[in-house]
């Protein structure tokens, strides 16, 4: 071997021992490694504590949790088919996935936050979108919010879920907008309300259908069936054209019609859609119809013959906003609902006459809704003055199951006796048992002509046995030309007092008069005036057991006093009650407003009567 073979072995021998020597000293022993993982873990779970001590305790919160917690964040307003909130929703949603990975993953994996399905011609983006919430939405209930006519390139979502998942839909909001777009004819998926109306969606529980001014489609069929789930339904629409009836909705039990009209007459004929439509609703509980007439209508003919009813035997509530009233009356004249029905025409109006023509009023004989009502136990009417001019007047009768309230904001100085004679003849108040009668403001001659208002209504009501008479006179401190004591008895007797041959309000027990009281008012007058009433009826077996006069405002100075002379031999008790604190003063706070009676609710429009 020479020198170099053997100096070459000898640095390869000493590199290799070096080396082992080198990682033998590297090498940590078990002792180490475990103490190097223990202080791993210690600072670990100091890291962990002062995160969490930095952070919202939303953070902590566990998925399931915080998952009820965005739904409730970004849930929308439940039936409102306004566009634009339905966007502002689902990008409140969108930006949950923004905020961190945690948040992201719960997100993305809470199906019932990716319920909602909104197209619309106008915003492009808002399909991608919608198809991502699509694949996010799992097996929930779908809401669609769809803005007519759709086009692309592609296929819609709203065309998937026509072909994949027609029964996950539960709401659906369609609007054909004012000026629709005009698509090109290259494209070749194209979404119109025909082809719309035409799907099934056997779970459907809500439609709202908007049909704007200027759309130039022909009559479309509103889909139903036999098998359509179908419970409510709101047609908002500028014709009665826009649609056709031609199915049957035999579990719809919520209609809402809102027409914007420059013509009543086609709603109103015999043939209409809005005829077909509550014909083809057997089980229809609730119907609302909006009416805004534009220009002058006049009553036609045809409109005042025998017409037989349709039968809805399940109606119970009923509710007319701003129609004239010939057309409210007309279309009440067609229905015969179920004698617990509650029924309210709000601010209806009185048309005007032609030039100088004096308007009558033009009603069909019988009202059938009206005469259906049954089991009425109070009445207010009540009216506000203005100037000397009847401002608006309300009469509002009810029982604990049924109603009938009339609202008429303008015209009505001249026409408070059709009202009257109207709601007298066509409404059952034979059971009226309790009476308000009330007026806002004073005017020279308005207290009489009121009071005397109040005498034709008493004639109608045979069971009257409390009745209340308020008339605040001025506000303020000026008591204006309220009536004196001598007017006031005056009038008591011409409507309380019996004479030969009739007793005026026989059942009469209870009197409440609400007046201005002036600190010279003469209360001894009043309580011999009404005990002279008293025992003329109590002669004729007709006696009222109480009589209250009181201060009616609580703005005028109050009389610190109160008259109670002994009850009279006929056992009658009149009384002059001081201030509007007494234990004279009549409740009146189950008035229109306040009523438990016009206090429906349900789940799709809220508030049936506001």
């Amino acid at each position: 071997m020479s020198f170099l073979d053997i100096t070459q072995s000898v640095d390869s021998l000493h590199h290799t021992v070096e080396e082992s020597i080198r990682l033998e000293v590297m090498r940590p022993s078990d002792d180490d490694l475990t103490d190097i993982e223990d202080r791993l873990r210690t600072t670990i779970a100091h890291l962990r504590r002062y995160r969490n001590s930095i952070t919202a305790p939303v953070n902590r919160l566990p998925w399931e949790i915080l998952g009820r917690i965005f739904e409730f964040a970004v849930q929308r307003r439940k039936y409102i088919s306004d566009y634009g909130n339905v966007r502002e929703v689902t990008k409140a949603t969108e930006r949950l996935t923004w905020v961190c990975h945690a948040w992201r993953t719960v997100a993305s994996g809470w199906p019932r936050l990716w319920s909602t399905i909104h197209e619309s011609q106008d915003y492009p983006l808002d399909s991608a979108r919608s198809r991502l919430a699509l694949s996010r939405s799992g097996e929930v209930p779908l809401v669609l919010h769809l803005q007519l006519p759709l086009c692309s390139q592609e296929r819609t979502v709203f065309q998937d879920i026509c072909d994949n998942r027609p029964y996950q839909v539960r709401e659906a909001y369609v609007t054909l907008p004012r000026c629709p777009v005009r698509y090109a004819e290259k494209y070749q998926h194209k979404l119109s309300i025909t082809s719309f109306l035409s799907s099934t969606f056997p779970n459907l529980d809500y439609l709202h259908l908007v049909v704007s001014l200027g759309v130039p489609y022909p009559s479309s069929t509103l889909f139903g069936g036999q098998s359509s789930q179908l419970r409510a339904l709101t047609l908002n629409l500028q014709r009665i054209s826009d649609i056709t009836v031609a199915n049957t909705f035999s579990n719809l039990i919520h209609l809402r019609i809102i027409y914007a009209l420059s013509d009543m007459e086609p709603l109103l004929q015999e043939t209409s859609p809005m005829n077909n439509l509550l014909r083809n609703s057997p089980c229809l509980e609730t119907l609302v119809i909006s009416a805004y007439p534009q220009g002058f209508w006049e009553p036609q003919r045809h409109h005042q013959g025998s017409l037989v009813p349709i039968s809805l035997p399940d109606l119970r509530a009923i509710c007319l906003y701003f129609m004239p009233i010939d057309a409210a009356l007309v279309v009440l004249s067609r229905i015969q609902p179920s004698s617990s029905t509650k029924i309210n025409l709000t601010k209806v109006e009185f048309p005007r006459a032609r030039g100088n023509t004096p308007w009558h009023l033009t009603r069909p004989k019988p009202i059938t809704a009206l005469r259906s009502v049954a089991g009425l136990t109070d009445l207010d009417v009540v009216v506000n003055v203005h100037d000397g001019k009847w401002e608006s007047f309300y009469i509002n009768a009810r029982g604990p199951d049924s109603g009938v309230s009339f609202e008429f904001d303008n015209a009505v100085d001249g026409h408070r006796g059709h009202i009257q004679r109207l709601f007298c003849q066509e409404v059952d108040t034979r059971g009226i048992t309790t009476l308000r009668i009330s007026t806002s403001g004073s005017h020279k001659g308005i207290e009489e002509r009121f009071l005397r208002f109040s005498d034709a209504f008493m004639a109608n009501m045979p069971s009257v046995s409390k009745l209340v008479l308020r008339l605040p006179g001025s506000p303020g401190n000026t008591w204006g030309p309220a009536l004196d004591v001598d007017s006031m008895m005056d009038y008591m007797e011409s409507i309380l007092a019996p004479d030969l041959s009739d007793i005026p309000v026989p059942q009469l027990e209870f009197l409440s008069i609400e007046v201005p009281i002036r600190h010279n008012f003469e209360h001894e007058k009043l309580v011999e005036g009404m005990a002279r009433i008293s025992r003329a009826r109590e002669r004729v077996g007709h006696p009222i057991r109480s009589v209250t006069a009181c201060q009616s405002s609580e703005r005028l100075p109050a009389i610190r006093f109160a008259v109670t002379p002994p009850p009279s031999e006929d056992g009658c008790t009149v009384a002059v009650a001081g201030n509007s604190d007494g234990p004279w003063q009549p409740s009146l706070g189950d008035m229109m407003a306040n009523s438990s009676t016009w206090a429906v609710i349900h789940e799709y429009w809220g508030h049936i009567f506001y």
